[in-house]
């Protein structure tokens, strides 16, 4: 039995739900990256990146809006530069206040540290003094849930400086004890208004 799949959504020419703003986390990624050329600016290759990173980000959920639920699928080959697609779309995602993102990387203990020594350090991550990101790898003690529930709760306060709200940016293993841990940590936090990207 033939099954028909049919592709949904805005009409424009990327299909879009809506259009990211380009900010300083993504351009400074790709500056400490070495996407640059001779004058600083960044470079045609970098360029290419960012245009990549606006095709996937603009196809998730608009953190502007109260309620959208959003899946997609993005594919790459061995060694084409996934790491540095999944932390792009991160960094684009900071520029646009998304509250949490959630990277679900490697399979094995190896790789996923790998996977999260290598986002830490293309995201400056201990080299910066601003508080764009908390980082919390592996979350699973009631520390690590105390201070995901204090960096929501500076979001939602109005009185609250949005510069210096940090994005949550949550590293876990794809194993189903790590994951356990995770859903554990996050059940009963209300995370009403609250834009979230996972990416596995």
């Amino acid at each position: 039995m033939a099954e028909i799949i049919e592709i949904t959504g805005n009409t424009n020419p990327n299909n879009s739900k809506w259009q990211p703003y380009q900010g300083e986390e993504i351009e400074g990624l790709l500056k400490h990256k070495g996407f640059t050329d001779s004058t600083g600016n960044i470079n045609a290759t970098g360029d290419r990146v960012i245009d990549e990173t606006f095709k996937i980000l603009e196809m998730c959920g608009n953190p502007a809006e109260q309620q959208n639920v959003e899946t997609g699928l993005v594919i790459g080959y061995v060694q084409s530069g996934k790491t540095l697609s999944f932390t792009s779309v991160a960094a684009l995602a900071n520029d646009n206040q998304y509250q949490i993102v959630i990277i679900i990387a490697g399979t094995s203990i190896p790789l996923s540290e790998q996977s999260f020594e290598r986002m830490k350090k293309d995201l400056r991550y201990e080299n910066r003094y601003d508080r764009k990101w908390t980082i919390i790898k592996s979350p699973r003690t009631q520390e690590d849930r105390d201070t995901i529930q204090m960096k929501l709760e500076q979001w939602a306060d109005p009185t609250f400086p949005k510069e210096n709200c940090s994005t949550i940016l949550m590293t876990v293993m794809k194993n189903s004890q790590h994951l356990l841990n995770l859903t554990n940590i996050l059940r009963g936090i209300d995370f009403i208004n609250v834009p979230t990207l996972i990416i596995d």
